[in-house]
């Protein structure tokens, strides 16, 4: 009964490894910009005043040699927006907000390899009964029901610092393609 149990945790384990945010296409990388690729993920994650919010993932993959980004959330680091079916823009919900962002990191990607973290934030106030909340540094999106499909447009930018100037970190800004903000 103990090794059943043991192997059933263990299974569970291995499956969870590998399921991928709803949104996950493999054709939907960027294009390369000096080695590195990226691109949106998007998954449900809890309800909270009747309001389904939404956890965004950032991907990086090196497509070449090794690379190193100096990343800072509070730098806007992610330009980012919303737009409908049609790619117009979908205004920011009117909130307050007390978020805590994350000191700033290297991120490195040895050659031919990936990284996948969370880009979005919590702490806006959210609103009730919404379709979806996107929680981003760059603002929050509370869509209503009903309303068509809309998507996730960014690009990630990356300055380097002063201090920076003779380390080799990636610097540039990656436009990332639209990702679909699940139902």
């Amino acid at each position: 009964m103990k090794t059943t149990t043991a192997l059933l945790i263990v299974l569970l384990m291995v499956l969870t490894a590998f399921i991928q945010p709803t949104n996950a296409e493999p054709e939907s990388w960027s294009e390369i910009v000096d080695g590195i690729q990226g691109r949106l993920l998007i998954s449900k994650a809890e309800r909270l005043n009747g309001s389904q919010l939404m956890d965004v993932y950032l991907e990086l993959r090196s497509a070449s040699s090794s690379v190193e980004i100096y990343y800072e959330f509070d730098r806007s680091v992610l330009s980012c927006k919303v737009v409908d079916a049609k790619g117009n823009p979908v205004g920011q919900a009117p909130s307050v907000a007390s978020i805590l962002y994350p000191g700033p990191v290297w991120l490195v990607l040895p050659f031919d390899s990936s990284l996948r973290f969370r880009a979005s934030v919590s702490g806006y106030g959210i609103p009730k009964d919404a379709r979806a909340v996107i929680q981003m540094p760059c603002g929050i999106w509370a869509l209503e029901l009903g309303n068509g499909d809309y998507f996730l447009q960014a690009a990630m930018i990356a300055r380097p610092r002063d201090e920076d100037r003779g380390h080799q970190a990636w610097h540039g800004t990656l436009s990332l393609p639209r990702a679909a903000i699940p139902n």
